[in-house]
Protein backbone atom coordinates (compact mmCIF):
# COMPACT_ATOMS: atom_id res chain seq x y z
CA UNK A 1 0.00 0.00 0.00
CA UNK A 2 2.79 2.29 0.87
CA UNK A 3 4.84 1.87 -2.24
CA UNK A 4 1.12 2.15 -4.62
CA UNK A 5 0.80 5.50 -2.74
CA UNK A 6 4.24 6.98 -3.32
CA UNK A 7 4.10 5.74 -6.77
CA UNK A 8 0.68 7.53 -7.19
CA UNK A 9 2.77 10.99 -5.61
CA UNK A 10 5.32 10.66 -8.16
CA UNK A 11 2.83 10.25 -10.89
CA UNK A 12 0.87 13.09 -9.75
CA UNK A 13 4.25 15.40 -10.08
CA UNK A 14 4.78 13.79 -13.07
CA UNK A 15 1.55 14.96 -14.34
CA UNK A 16 1.50 17.98 -12.57
CA UNK A 17 4.97 19.00 -14.74
CA UNK A 18 3.48 18.10 -17.47
CA UNK A 19 0.70 20.18 -16.90
CA UNK A 20 2.92 22.61 -16.23
CA UNK A 21 5.50 22.07 -19.35
CA UNK A 22 2.38 23.04 -21.58
CA UNK A 23 0.40 25.22 -19.76
CA UNK A 24 2.68 28.20 -17.94
CA UNK A 25 -0.51 29.64 -15.90
CA UNK A 26 -1.60 26.24 -13.90
CA UNK A 27 -3.92 27.88 -11.01
CA UNK A 28 -4.41 24.21 -10.14
CA UNK A 29 -2.64 22.98 -6.49
CA UNK A 30 -0.36 19.62 -6.63
CA UNK A 31 -2.88 17.99 -4.14
CA UNK A 32 -5.86 18.70 -6.44
CA UNK A 33 -3.81 17.43 -9.51
CA UNK A 34 -2.67 13.98 -7.02
CA UNK A 35 -6.18 13.64 -6.24
CA UNK A 36 -7.45 13.75 -9.54
CA UNK A 37 -4.52 11.84 -10.95
CA UNK A 38 -5.65 9.26 -8.46
CA UNK A 39 -9.32 9.23 -9.38
CA UNK A 40 -8.80 8.84 -13.22
CA UNK A 41 -6.52 5.86 -12.19
CA UNK A 42 -9.12 3.92 -10.36
CA UNK A 43 -11.49 4.74 -12.60
CA UNK A 44 -9.24 3.32 -15.11
CA UNK A 45 -9.02 0.33 -12.95
CA UNK A 46 -12.75 -0.38 -12.75
CA UNK A 47 -12.80 -0.19 -16.48
CA UNK A 48 -10.79 -3.57 -16.62
CA UNK A 49 -8.49 -1.90 -19.43
CA UNK A 50 -4.86 -2.68 -19.55
CA UNK A 51 -3.37 0.21 -17.87
CA UNK A 52 -6.93 1.96 -17.73
CA UNK A 53 -6.07 3.19 -21.29
CA UNK A 54 -8.41 5.53 -22.70
CA UNK A 55 -10.89 5.37 -19.71
CA UNK A 56 -8.40 6.96 -17.04
CA UNK A 57 -7.27 10.11 -19.73
CA UNK A 58 -10.47 10.37 -20.36
CA UNK A 59 -11.79 11.06 -16.70
CA UNK A 60 -8.73 13.40 -16.52
CA UNK A 61 -9.29 15.20 -19.33
CA UNK A 62 -12.98 15.71 -18.01
CA UNK A 63 -11.58 16.41 -14.33
CA UNK A 64 -9.30 19.27 -15.86
CA UNK A 65 -12.14 20.56 -17.87
CA UNK A 66 -13.93 21.29 -14.99
CA UNK A 67 -11.08 23.01 -13.49
CA UNK A 68 -11.53 25.55 -17.32
CA UNK A 69 -8.61 24.30 -18.80
CA UNK A 70 -8.49 23.93 -22.19
CA UNK A 71 -9.17 21.19 -24.13
CA UNK A 72 -6.25 20.82 -26.03
CA UNK A 73 -4.17 21.81 -23.37
CA UNK A 74 -6.13 18.86 -21.06
CA UNK A 75 -5.59 16.41 -23.50
CA UNK A 76 -2.23 17.07 -24.80
CA UNK A 77 -0.69 17.09 -21.16
CA UNK A 78 -2.62 13.85 -20.41
CA UNK A 79 -1.16 12.01 -23.30
CA UNK A 80 2.61 13.39 -22.31
CA UNK A 81 1.79 12.27 -18.68
CA UNK A 82 0.30 9.13 -19.63
CA UNK A 83 3.63 8.55 -21.96
CA UNK A 84 5.89 9.45 -19.32
CA UNK A 85 4.75 6.92 -16.55
CA UNK A 86 3.52 4.46 -18.65
CA UNK A 87 6.28 4.56 -21.08
CA UNK A 88 9.16 4.85 -18.86
CA UNK A 89 8.13 1.75 -16.96
CA UNK A 90 7.63 -0.50 -20.06
CA UNK A 91 11.69 0.92 -20.94
CA UNK A 92 12.26 -0.37 -17.51
CA UNK A 93 10.36 -3.62 -17.99
CA UNK A 94 11.90 -4.28 -21.58
CA UNK A 95 15.52 -4.04 -20.20
CA UNK A 96 14.58 -5.88 -17.41
CA UNK A 97 13.71 -8.89 -19.81
CA UNK A 98 16.43 -8.63 -21.84
CA UNK A 99 18.69 -9.02 -19.00
CA UNK A 100 17.00 -11.95 -17.55
CA UNK A 101 16.69 -13.28 -21.00
CA UNK A 102 20.77 -13.05 -21.04
CA UNK A 103 20.84 -14.68 -17.58
CA UNK A 104 18.87 -17.72 -17.97
CA UNK A 105 20.73 -18.34 -21.34
CA UNK A 106 23.79 -18.46 -19.69
CA UNK A 107 22.47 -20.46 -16.58
CA UNK A 108 21.53 -22.78 -18.82
CA UNK A 109 24.77 -23.25 -20.59
CA UNK A 110 26.42 -23.52 -17.22
CA UNK A 111 24.56 -26.38 -16.60
CA UNK A 112 24.80 -27.87 -19.92
CA UNK A 113 28.14 -27.90 -19.41
CA UNK A 114 28.38 -28.92 -16.32
CA UNK A 115 26.53 -31.97 -17.24
CA UNK A 116 28.72 -32.65 -20.04
CA UNK A 117 31.61 -32.70 -17.54
CA UNK A 118 30.61 -34.83 -15.04
CA UNK A 119 29.54 -37.63 -17.81
CA UNK A 120 33.03 -37.80 -19.07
Amino acid sequence: FFVTVVVWLLDGLVFYFCLLAIWKEVSIGYATIVAYWAFSLLAGLLSSLPGGIGSADAVMVFLLLMEGVEQSIAGASVLLARAMTLGLGMLAGYISLLYLRRRVELLKTENLFQLRTTKL
